[in-house]
């Protein structure tokens, strides 16, 4: 197997130690970044929250079904097309909702990013209109100026190049997770044609399925 071997000088050193987020790739786009003038995510947040998971040996207590619960988004609802995919998902009654989870609910137009777990990181969806659901401690729900910055952002947290910008940020070896922190650093090119891009695609997916 081969190696990479690189050197960083010490006033590139950010707090970060392991040699992974120092990678000349991430350093580069990086900069490219900062040179195209690409903003924190931070600037286009006003509210995040994120879950937890009711146990379900008490079932009866937390949970509900289809007709009488709330929505309860786990990370195989969210999607790459930034559509969230809630027809599998389970439910909670609505005690839970507005009390345990209180924090945690998703209304029409937030933005859902996942935080942990193996596979692609900060896959973003967006909850359509006339939505009420929930989630878990996998990811947060974000509150946005509006729904239309929902979907621009979550286009682009979808694109190859962010999903890199947030896999460099991850921390921990078998179940990679993004802190609030971290999330909220990962650079953004808001540009409404990377939205239309997608929409497009999406589009020509469903067409052709």
């Amino acid at each position: 197997m081969s190696a990479t071997i690189f050197t960083v000088k010490r006033s590139e050193i950010e707090g970060r130690l392991d040699p992974f987020f120092y990678r000349p790739d991430f350093m580069e786009l990086e900069k490219v970044m900062k040179k195209i003038g690409a903003l924190p995510l931070r600037k286009f947040v006003r509210g995040i929250a994120s879950g937890a998971t009711p146990k379900t040996d008490e079932y009866e207590k937390y949970y509900s079904d289809k007709e009488n619960g709330i929505p309860f988004l786990r990370v195989q609802n969210l999607s790459p097309t930034s559509i969230l995919n809630y027809a599998d998902c389970k439910y909670i009654n609505k005690e839970t909702h507005e009390s345990m989870l209180c924090r945690s609910q998703v209304n029409e137009g937030d933005l859902l990013v996942k935080i942990t777990g193996v596979g692609r990181m900060a896959i973003a969806s967006v909850a359509p209109r006339g939505f009420v659901g929930n989630t878990n401690q996998h990811m947060c729900v974000i509150k946005t100026k509006d729904e239309k910055t929902s979907w621009i952002l979550a286009s682009w947290l979808n694109t190859d190049i962010a999903e890199k910008l947030a896999s460099r940020r991850a921390t921990g070896g078998t179940r990679p997770a993004l802190d609030y922190p971290a999330l909220l650093s990962i650079p953004i090119i808001f540009d409404e044609r990377i939205y239309d891009t997608m929409k497009k695609a999406v589009a020509e997916m469903k067409k052709k399925q």
